[in-house]
């Protein structure tokens, strides 16, 4: 495969946008956090691994002084004038590292389904020969406190011709990520349209919070693929209540009241062949001294491998129903969220995120 001039790389628009953040923490024991793609083995896929146990990473295309196979020249001055790193080059399924962050891209396919995209916001089709193709993004804070990642970490694919294409937006419904807690996982389909006739693609990733501005920007190969592929496991290094719990943060204290969950609830209440329904009864009381809205990215529903699950809102009625909307202070507001889980999870997790309001905490009640 051709590569891309380095400075192709470090002068990008970035045209979409991830959540990422924390940071990476030394293990002692030298046993790292992935595990290999069969859910069998605990050893460290190392970044930087010379013994054979992992693909080690590789200096993207263009490192070296020669410009042969190079676009045209942009006049930009070269990476050994500015000072800064040339892009660093990852196979799909290697684990990178930063200061502030792990992840990985585990998987890269395409489709011409719309209903295979259950994270984009509602499409009818690709345009005229184009194609989707979805990113499978696994990140994870490994930091000892909540950290803000809205808009941290920006991707972009682009192809060997140096054109950017866009993500599709992230379906509301999903409810996208603000924060991650110390040890959460979130693990995220980015979907893309593109012309089907491309072959060489790369995803760039920018913008870590705490990164080293010196370390330039990092690359994944979407056509190279590592010999085992890297998955980060979540291990939650906060307080998880249960059912019926109540969490207080700045004078808001926010409750579970209900919880249903099963295949066939009656009425509404019917899951898809094969999924199940979790309908969640929340009581939220503001006793904050102003005026609070609620977002739809505060409350998520997610398993212990850090996917997001669907909100829906046809199997709820109208007056049962939690809305997002104000609550004024000496109020509280409650209803119930329902969401549709595909195949089966043994782990679950309710999270309410206190963030928007200015608040530390991100709470999660765990449901089974």
């Amino acid at each position: 495969m051709t590569g891309i001039d380095r400075r192709t790389f470090l002068a990008i628009t970035v045209a979409g946008t991830i959540v990422v953040a924390g940071c990476v923490s030394e293990e002692s024991d030298g046993e790292s956090e992935t595990a290999a793609a069969d859910g069998g083995s605990t050893e460290a896929l190392a970044v930087e691994a010379d013994d054979g146990g992992a693909v080690s990473n590789e200096s993207a295309p263009g490192d070296d002084d020669s410009d042969a196979g190079n676009g045209d020249d942009d006049g930009g001055s070269d990476d050994a004038d500015d000072g800064s790193e040339a892009p660093t080059e990852f196979a799909v399924g290697e684990l990178v590292e930063r200061d502030g962050w792990v992840a990985v891209v585990r998987d890269v396919h395409r489709t011409s389904e719309p209903s295979d995209l259950r994270t984009a916001a509602d499409r009818d089709e690709a345009d005229e020969g184009d194609e989707f193709l979805v990113v499978e993004f696994v990140v994870k804070n490994a930091a000892g406190e909540p950290s803000d990642v809205e808009e941290s970490i920006e991707v972009a694919v682009r192809d060997e011709a140096d054109r950017t294409y866009s993500r599709l937006e992230e379906s509301e419904a999903v409810a996208s990520i603000a924060r991650l807690a110390p040890g959460e996982v979130d693990r995220a389909e980015i979907a893309f349209e593109i012309p089907d006739d491309l072959a060489d693609l790369w995803l760039s990733i920018e913008g870590a919070p705490n990164a080293d501005p010196d370390e330039g920007a990092i690359v994944v190969d979407l056509e190279r693929e590592a010999d085992e592929i890297a998955d980060l496991e979540q291990d939650l290094d906060v307080d998880v209540r249960g059912f019926g719990e109540s969490v207080e943060a700045d004078g808001v204290t926010v409750t579970v009241t209900s919880l249903e969950q099963g295949n066939n609830l009656g009425g509404f209440l019917q899951a898809e062949e094969g999924g199940d329904v979790v309908v969640v009864g929340v009581e939220i009381a503001n006793e904050s001294g102003r005026e609070l809205s609620t977002e739809p990215g505060q409350l998520q529903l997610k398993d212990a491998t850090g996917r997001r699950h669907l909100r829906t809102l046809d199997r709820i009625g109208a007056l049962d129903r939690f809305e997002f909307d104000s609550i004024e202070n000496g109020e509280r507001t409650d209803g119930k969220l329902a969401y549709d889980l595909d195949g089966d999870v043994s782990e679950l997790y309710w999270v309410f995120d206190f963030a928007p309001w200015g608040g530390d905490e991100r709470a999660f009640w765990k449901l089974r």
